[in-house]
């Protein structure tokens, strides 16, 4: 396993995150919140709602003077438009949210394969993070309901539609998707308690060097060694240097007499037998 912050555990925490945050995002931005219909001109059209977005609204064509159905999503003009401060409140704290959890999801991502992104504590530190998102986002989809009682909801879901209460209408996708991301954020937020891990302890090498075209790596202990082993040895051959010269000396002061003795025989003929 690639040496990283993350543990085995850590790996799934990261899994999750994705999931849990691609949820969110999606159901945030696609307005199948709530599904609803309208009546125009004889026909029974589809809408969707969402907080600051919808789908199929009803437009006044210049042309014919009459309305008409305009089968399209679109955000409102501003933000203002939107029909209800409750879902101005719902947009802003899931939005926070969302940007949230996308931020410590680009932070995990790359954690799998990079040391030093991840360890212990910044693993808790990004489930408060998710924590938190999950809050903002669960809150919003909470407070998103006082707002049925506006007149677009009651124009698709029917004059029983009211704080809480859908009427005609019913809960769409995007809004279940949110719901459950926020949940998967929270469970996120515990598994990041084991998600990281204390990074294993680099080997203290020494810096390459280069010697004769070839490279050298030496960790401490052995780096050590070698110094120590040159060091007994440039103190061990001056010793030795030494010894040889008083050796060679001493042969040298051994042999003089030999060498005198045999000149004076040479000289003075066979010394004589002694009777």
């Amino acid at each position: 396993m690639i040496n990283t912050g993350l543990s085995v555990l850590g790996y799934w925490w990261v899994c999750l995150s994705i999931l849990a945050t691609s949820c969110v995002v999606v159901g945030f931005y696609i307005p199948h919140w709530i599904i609803g219909a309208i009546n125009l001109n004889g026909r029974k059209n589809s809408v969707y709602f969402g907080s600051f977005r919808r789908c199929n609204y009803p437009i006044f064509d210049q042309t014919i003077k009459h309305f008409r159905m305009e089968f399209l999503c679109g955000r409102y003009s501003s933000f203002s438009d939107i029909p209800s401060i409750y879902w101005q409140i719902a947009s802003i704290s899931i939005g926070c949210g969302c940007v949230l959890a996308v931020v410590v999801v680009f932070m995990l991502i790359p954690s799998c394969c990079i040391k030093h992104i991840v360890s212990k504590n910044s693993s808790i530190l990004f489930g408060l993070i998710q924590v938190v998102a999950a809050v903002g986002i669960s809150s919003g989809c909470v407070i998103y309901p006082l707002g049925w009682d506006n007149p677009e909801i009651r124009d698709a879901c029917g004059t029983y539609s009211g704080r809480y209460l859908l009427g005609e209408c019913q809960l769409g996708w995007a809004y279940i998707s949110m719901l459950t991301g926020s949940a998967l954020l929270l469970v996120c937020g515990g598994l990041s308690i084991c998600g990281g891990r204390e990074l294993d302890p680099p080997r203290s090498r020494s810096t390459l060097r280069i010697r004769d075209g070839r490279y050298f790596s030496f960790d401490a202990d052995t780096l050590i060694d070698t110094n120590l082993k040159h060091f007994t040895r440039s103190q061990s051959q001056p010793l030795v240097s030494n010894r040889k010269s008083s050796r060679s000396g001493s042969q040298q002061l051994v042999a003089a007499p030999s060498t005198r003795a045999s000149k004076h025989r040479l000289r003075h003929g066979p010394a004589p037998f002694d009777v």
